[in-house]
């Protein structure tokens, strides 16, 4: 099960530079329909990982979420059928008890929108404290029943500057 909160955060390149130091990798992933998904995970030295989910909200707001390894000729034939399709650059920091995701969403064009995560334990409803480094950048932080910056909804673009310009993390 996950329980998790998402914000949304601001200075892509300062932030991205300053904690690239914690480690990272890329992800490519793309969805079959809106609860299973598969992903290329590709570290820095160039090893890759297949992977697919299923993933669903359960009314309690927790996430239930199973993930299985692939081969990557699976990864490549499953590809041909996503649809909603994103590459991120992931890195995740163990901050106290808890793990926050910092995902830094990219198109083909460039950059477009940092999305943090932290994984909480299952009888909390907030994280005792905001990641130090991501503190003076977070500019809102999503309700639960917020979907509109759920991975699949931001892999649509004109959805994804729709809410960054509504942030004010684009011109509008």
């Amino acid at each position: 099960m996950e329980n998790e909160r998402k914000y949304a955060v601001r200075n892509y390149d300062e932030l991205e530079a300053l904690l690239t130091p914690f480690g990272w990798y890329d992800i490519e992933q793309g969805y079959l329909n809106p609860e299973t998904r598969v992903r290329r995970i590709t570290y820095p030295n160039g090893t890759k990982h297949h992977v697919f989910t299923y993933k669903q909200r359960l009314p309690n707001g927790h996430n239930l979420e199973i993930e299985a390894p692939i081969t990557a000729d699976l990864f490549e034939e499953t590809w041909s059928h996503t649809t909603q399709r994103l590459t991120k650059r992931r890195i995740s920091i163990d901050h106290g008890r808890l793990k926050w995701d910092i995902d830094f969403y990219r198109w083909s064009g460039g950059r477009y929108f940092v999305l943090a995560e932290v994984e909480m334990l299952p009888d909390m409803k907030q994280p005792d404290a905001i990641l130090p480094y991501l503190a003076p950048h977070v500019v809102y932080e999503v309700p639960f029943d917020d979907g509109r910056f759920a991975a699949r909804r931001l892999a649509d673009e004109d959805h994804a500057r729709t809410m960054a310009q509504e942030l004010g993390l684009l011109p509008s």
